[in-house]
């Protein structure tokens, strides 16, 4: 029958993957690569884990036959890997109009060399599996520039699988949020390119690019900032755009990213041309437009769901942030809230209600005139000073300045000098409960030197003959001097605790036979204003509640997840731990329960409640009274040649265990017979059989299940 079912679905066109589906009851299938031409692989291990690697230097691709009928059909693959080397993951598929097609959306393919474990993403639009073209390949996958990969497991997916993003809670009013302007005007030979303190990484790498805006992010990150007010302009649009793509790549991947808001510079908007009359429709509209563009390429970027969740909001109210109004608008005070609020209502709120609840506005506090209906003032690139409060609404909001040089653009131009981070030091420890909101100025103002991004810490860049100062990024020759100072200052400051840490996703098992290992990863995200690492005693483990353990505590190794860069895992970075449980020598049911913990402190986040049953190795074991039927995966998977399988039934019956190939020819018999109620297990020794994906079905009574299995050889 399962035979007839399948075939019948090869000459079912475009209904094939629903029916596939339904008959399976899955929507992933896993793929094992095949060697040959450009594209042998040999299987090593990476920290005590199985990989797939290209047998460098003669190979660039890992080849993958799918084994499943795809046609004219958007499916995605998911690849998870060893993040070792800078290089990037792509992917060719098979098309209706193509062989080996490039797959041009992709998320987190970009390796980083963290050493750590992650995953990627990739969408096939048109996919068309049934004539491989090479080595009987559907899809091959190569890291370019070429380098030797590392590829834990490879998925496919007829249903886009999910990411690691979380939803994201507004701010509230009495909430301290930290939050910085970011520029974006940043290509290697183009836009700002004379500042006084040059990047770590050189200027002519800012390349605009996500993978650099990504690097970017994990800097605001570690200095523990909650908001960024991003540059509006009508230019270098494709390098904001770039700046969304990163947000979204990075909160697929498990990131708790900071916030955006808009930040509209009205003397570059205009510059040049006549004043907007806010006292017109015409002016409202033009002025509401800038900000319904910004909040386009915000959603074009980020596609999914929980978007929403990552533009700022106070008590739900979309942030927006303006600068000197009265430079560039006539009739400012004719404009109102509504005007604003009804126009971004009317273009974004179908797809997107949160712009139904208002808006909150934040302007600079020291212009001659504002709108009148600001919600908030920020002193915001009106004042050269370190430390700069202002009180507005009873709420306190306080500019921070690490430093003040543009005489390379300017005659004379202004300086504040830096002195190693002396003042910027003394305005931190200004900063106590007092205080609600505290604004960097700025992340990343080039050529007026006012910046908190990692810089080289040796002498600035001077223009010949254009001024004779002279200044010290760092006493301490640390590139990261002002994102190491602000993570610690805000972590004084502000609401978020010390330690705490929320479990994104694991695959430790449920099910066990008595003195099993198994391999398993969970991914935990950093949600305390600490840094983790190894050296402090940070790791994942079992908490001993009375049960065994089933494993010892998985320390931080610090050589990964850019703890040599950031001394520790920063707050919101996922970090994937490997855990290998034992299972006991004595059957039984055990509730079990994990966390992070640290030495000296002890347990600390949210705990993971893993209720696990461990089984003996005889054909019939005894766990309780038995209620209904049940067919367990298999154990292990994938397996070569041997694998066990466990299933259970409320009274006796007959009962029928067979194992198919993915064309649904049956190719083994393993129980045909009455069987008197009681947990099972039997063994299948695939030895005969090629490697690949098989299917077992369970049929006792009325009940029937399928479970898919994978044999490698």
């Amino acid at each position: 029958m399962l035979q007839t079912a399948i075939k019948s679905i090869l000459l079912a066109g475009g209904i094939l993957l629903s029916v596939f589906q339904t008959i399976y009851g899955q929507n992933s299938f896993p793929l094992i690569p095949v060697s040959g031409a450009d594209g042998t692989f040999i299987i090593t291990t990476v920290e005590g884990v199985n990989v797939y690697r290209n047998d460098e230097p003669l190979s660039h691709y890992l080849y993958f036959p799918t084994d499943v009928p795809v046609h004219s059909t958007t499916v995605w693959v998911k690849i998870t890997y060893f993040d070792i080397g800078d290089s990037e993951f792509q992917l060719e598929y098979n098309s209706t109009t193509n062989d080996y097609e490039p797959a041009t959306s992709k998320i987190a393919a970009d390796m980083q060399n963290t050493l750590g474990i992650r995953s990627a993403i990739f969408e096939l639009p048109n996919a068309d599996f049934r004539n491989a073209q090479n080595l009987g390949a559907d899809l091959r996958i190569a890291a370019v520039p070429f380098i030797a990969m590392n590829i834990i497991s490879a998925t496919l997916f007829f249903q886009q699988p999910t990411t690691l993003s979380t939803p994201a809670p507004s701010f509230s009013m009495n909430s301290k949020i930290l939050s910085t302007t970011v520029f974006h005007w940043y290509v290697p030979n183009g836009g700002q390119l004379v500042g006084p303190w040059r990047p770590i990484e050189g200027r002519e790498n800012w390349t605009g690019e996500v993978h650099w805006w990504k690097s970017q992010i994990k800097q605001m990150m570690a200095a523990n900032i909650d908001v960024i007010w991003v540059h509006l302009i009508p230019g270098w649009e494709n390098i904001r755009s770039n700046l969304f793509r990163a947000l979204y790549e990075m909160r697929a991947e498990g990131y708790d990213v900071p916030k955006v808001v808009p930040f509209l510079d009205p003397l570059i908007t205009w510059n040049n041309q006549p004043n907007i009359d806010l006292g017109t429709n015409v002016g409202k509209d033009t002025l509401a437009a800038q900000y319904i563009r910004f909040f386009n390429q915000y959603f074009n970027a980020n596609p999914d769901s929980l978007a929403d969740d990552y533009l700022a909001k106070i008590d739900g109210r979309i942030n927006l942030d303006t600068w000197h109004v009265h430079l560039n608008m006539d009739n400012i005070s004719s404009l109102t809230r509504n005007d604003l609020e009804s126009r971004l209502q009317a273009a974004l709120a179908v797809d997107h209600p949160d712009f139904n609840n208002g808006i909150y506005m934040i302007t600079t506090a020291l212009s001659p005139q504002v709108f009148s209906f600001v919600d908030e003032k920020t002193v915001q690139f009106e004042v050269n000073d370190y430390f700069v409060p202002i009180t507005f609404m009873g709420r306190t909001t306080v500019q921070l300045k690490a430093g003040y040089w543009d005489q390379n653009i300017r005659t004379p131009g202004d300086f504040l000098p830096r002195d190693g981070g002396v003042h910027f030091d003394s305005a931190w420890a200004q900063v106590d409960n007092s205080i609600n909101r505290v604004y960097l100025e700025s992340w990343n103002e080039y050529d007026e030197g006012t910046g908190h991004y990692a810089a080289n810490p040796g002498p600035p860049f001077i223009l010949p003959d254009s001024n004779n100062n002279n200044d010290v990024w760092s006493d301490s020759d640390d590139p990261y001097e002002y994102i190491n100072t602000t993570s610690q200052g805000a972590a004084l400051w502000n609401d978020v605790p010390e330690n705490d840490a929320i479990i994104l996703s694991h695959t430790l098992p449920d099910t066990m036979q008595v003195n099993e290992q198994d391999t398993s990863f969970v991914i935990v995200r950093n949600t305390g204003d600490s840094r983790w690492s190894g050296n402090q005693g940070y790791y994942f483990g079992q908490i001993d509640t009375g049960v065994p353990i089933f494993s010892a505590p998985v320390y931080i190794n610090d050589l990964q997840d850019d703890i040599p860069t950031f001394g520790g895992i920063f707050r919101g970075r996922p970090k994937t731990f490997i855990i290998k449980p034992t299972a006991p020598s004595v059957t039984g049911t055990y509730v079990t329960k994990w966390s992070m913990g640290k030495d000296g402190l002890g347990w600390f986040g949210e705990p993971l409640e893993l209720i696990i049953v461990v089984m003996g190795p005889s054909g019939i074991f005894d766990e309780g009274e038995i209620t209904d039927y049940s067919v367990s995966q298999n154990y292990p998977n994938p397996f070569n040649p041997t694998t066990k399988i466990k299933f259970s039934i409320p009274k006796s019956t007959h009962v029928s265990l067979k194992v198919y190939d993915i064309l649904g020819n049956e190719v083994a018999t393993l129980v045909n017979e009455e069987k008197l109620a009681g947990n099972y297990e039997v063994e299948f020794d695939a030895g005969r059989l090629s490697s690949g994906i098989y299917f077992y079905k369970l049929l006792s009574g009325s009940f029937s299940q399928i479970k898919k299995m994978l044999l490698l050889k």
